[in-house]
């Protein structure tokens, strides 16, 4: 049987600034993070612990400056899934919970999948 395969990339889109001032910012550091712990939670909650997927988090940019809360912070996925059905499950997961995290730490996201 071929393999699923799913890719994505999640764009958190903040507000930078000096971290001397963070209160004049919305850090996508800690929304991305937030995004990636609950999408993890949901992942373990929503779908049998005796299903061959895996589906984690590869790689995590933000910023360059260790003095400078970024703009954005990337955030990518990859992961292998037996069923197509698997697949949207996880893509809708995935839209769902980095929209509403981005939305609470007053922020949004871009986010491209890839098969």
């Amino acid at each position: 049987m071929a393999a699923n395969l799913l890719s994505a990339k999640i764009t958190v889109n903040g507000k930078g600034g000096h971290s001397s001032v963070p209160f004049k910012c919305h850090d996508p550091i800690v929304t991305a993070a937030e995004i990636i712990n609950i999408i993890t939670a949901r992942l373990a909650y929503e779908f049998d612990s005796f299903d061959n997927f895996r589906f984690e988090p590869v790689e995590f940019n933000a910023g360059q400056k260790s003095n400078i809360i970024p703009d954005t912070a990337d955030i990518t996925y990859e992961g292998v899934f037996e069923t197509k059905d698997e697949i949207e499950k996880t893509r809708k997961i995935v839209t769902d919970t980095a929209e509403k995290i981005a939305s609470v730490n007053a922020g949004t996201v871009d986010i491209a999948f890839g098969e």
